[in-house]
């Protein structure tokens, strides 16, 4: 059976994510929520940009790759475009742990059944385990979740001083 490689997908990937990407997009556009779309592609480009650093930094890769970037911002970008709208929630805080969470442990089962699928194993560099994958993504999904909604917690901030 012939298996496409990881970098295969990741080309694969790039050129077909545009897709939803593009059309959230234009969903958020027509519902106006312009700070909205601006603040989850934002979260998406910089969470992008830190994971390919960070793979860098934890020799994943060696070299800065501009369709990895391509890959992690449209990947990043169409799941916290994906995101509910936290505005009407009550209890915000509980509510965005629960979906870092859920980001976190859905992205390192997503990444090992890549890796499985393309390597035929997990394939991980020397000293990386699959704790330090789900450490990862919860870090990572973290960080995005707050990007993407700092404009709903500042509001919510002002709200309770007031």
């Amino acid at each position: 059976m012939n298996h496409l490689i990881f970098v295969e997908i990741v080309y694969y990937v790039s050129y077909f994510a545009i897709i939803p990407l593009f059309i959230l997009s234009i969903y958020f556009l027509l519902k106006k929520k312009f700070i909205d779309l601006f603040l989850r592609h934002i979260s998406g480009f910089i969470i992008g940009l830190i994971d390919q650093l960070l793979m860098i930094l934890f020799k994943w890769q060696s070299n800065f790759y501009l369709i990895v970037l391509i890959f992690n911002y449209e990947l990043y970008g169409i799941w916290y475009l994906i995101m509910p709208d936290w505005r009407k929630v009550k209890n915000l805080k509980i509510c965005l742990v629960f979906w870092s969470i859920f980001s976190g442990l859905f992205n390192t089962l997503l990444e090992n059944i890549v890796r499985i699928y393309s390597y035929g194993n997990l394939n991980y560099p020397v000293g990386w385990t699959i704790i330090h994958t789900i450490f990862f993504y919860l870090g990572m999904h973290s960080l995005g979740t707050f990007i993407a909604t700092i404009n709903i917690i500042s509001k919510k901030i002002n709200i309770m001083k007031k």
